[in-house]
């Protein structure tokens, strides 16, 4: 029967290759590993920019429908201003007084209901948009206000 310091030379020359090989392994495992954190923090950076972009495009639909509804009444009250002077001329004029008033009456209506319209679209847009918790804050995480 051999002894024991033979079977502990065989023992240790056989848990040699097995320790180099469980070492191999950890060593690529831990690469592995590493190789999927930055791939991670990879990730993590793009949905922090695609975030940004989706606040400042939020940012800019809001600005965009304010604009629309300040032109809008800008436009009404351009259009009403000078729909004013030829509606003014023929009512002051006998003949086309009673015509000039039904006329500038429907004129009148119609173009109000036209410009309150868009203005009416324009404000319930933006308002369906923040009751459905699309909007978000103006304020970036990283870059500060846009």
């Amino acid at each position: 029967m051999p002894s024991a310091d033979v079977l502990i030379a065989i023992l240790l020359l056989l848990s040699g290759p097995a320790m180099l090989w469980a070492a191999y392994t950890a060593r690529m495992r831990r690469l592995q590993l590493r190789n999927d954190e930055r791939r991670v923090v990879a990730f993590a950076s793009e949905l922090g920019h695609a975030r940004d972009a989706q606040v400042r495009l939020e940012y800019l639909q809001d600005q965009m429908v304010d604009t629309l509804d300040a032109s809008s009444r800008a436009i009404r009250n351009t259009h009403q201003a000078i729909a004013d002077i030829p509606f003014s001329i023929l009512e002051s004029i006998p003949a086309t007084s009673a015509g000039a008033r039904q006329v500038r009456r429907l004129h009148d209506l119609a173009s109000d209901g036209i410009y309150s319209g868009i203005s009416m679209l324009a404000r319930w847009q933006k308002s369906r948009r923040k009751r459905s918790g699309d909007a978000s804050p103006i304020e970036t995480k990283d870059r500060g206000p846009i």
